[in-house]
């Protein structure tokens, strides 16, 4: 289970590094500090930084939270796990099932990175790729210029404002972001596209005679048509971006 332990704003680096280094590894499978990946614009572009998910918060993935408090007793700084006091006896509050899911599905390795969005004309978002894609009905603000998302959702016993960090089209190519475009193109393309279907080509170099597909190749972005030529038909393949589907 994630447990919380709540130290000084600017400590939690050091709370991680002493619990990785000096602490037993079989009393916690991880400790984390939760991180995110901030945009800054400068010159109409944006620019990527690191920085807290929480202030004063280190998570440590544990079964043990008994022994995880009483190593800590020996760290040279303040640490505290969240707790309550019930009957005189003293309760470890892990993070709950649903915040627990809630923070598995924004972060990666620790990190929560940038979302990739497509926005109307009015800055709301149409489309999402990254944290922000399962969260977008619960947006409550879009702030298009300084790159920002603003989510409201139940944490940590309190309803919290979540700042989810944006990347456009017009911001340099991100590989991880450029990839899943191209993955969704292709899982597109696949449903567009089969054997045995008819397509025209844009370009008008095969002129204006519907084509039969032959087969198709995602992974290339193009199709096998028959194409007219020299008073009959020959394979051909052509970019998907360059046709159209038609009746034959």
């Amino acid at each position: 289970m994630w447990y919380v332990i709540r130290t000084f704003t600017g400590k939690e680096h050091e709370i991680c590094l002493w619990i990785n280094t000096c602490v037993e590894k079989r009393l916690y499978q991880r400790c984390f500090v939760p991180l995110y990946e901030d945009v800054a614009r400068r010159e109409g572009i944006g620019h990527i930084f690191i920085r807290k998910m929480f202030d004063g918060y280190v998570f440590v993935e544990t079964e043990d939270p008994a022994g995880m408090v009483e190593a800590l007793k020996r760290m040279p700084m303040y640490t505290a796990f969240l707790s309550v006091i019930e009957e005189e006896e003293r309760l470890f509050l892990p993070v709950k099932p649903e915040e627990e899911a809630f923070l598995n599905s924004i972060l990666t390795d620790g990190m929560m990175r940038v979302s990739y969005v497509r926005l109307d004309q009015h800055s709301r978002v149409k489309e999402a790729i990254g944290p922000l894609e399962r969260y977008i009905d619960a947006i409550v603000k879009v702030d298009k210029h300084h790159r920002r998302a603003l989510v409201k959702l139940p944490l940590f016993g309190e309803e919290r404002t979540i700042r989810f960090c944006l990347w456009l089209d017009t911001d340099p190519k991100l590989e991880l972001i450029e990839a899943e475009k191209q993955r969704r193109k292709e899982n597109l393309q696949k449903t567009l596209y089969k054997a045995g279907d008819y397509i025209l080509d844009t370009t008008g170099t095969f002129g204006d005679l519907p084509m039969e597909v032959g087969e198709v190749y995602p992974e290339k972005n193009c199709l096998k048509v028959k194409a007219p030529m020299f008073g009959s038909f020959i394979d051909v393949e052509i970019s998907m971006d360059d046709v159209v589907l038609t009746r034959p």
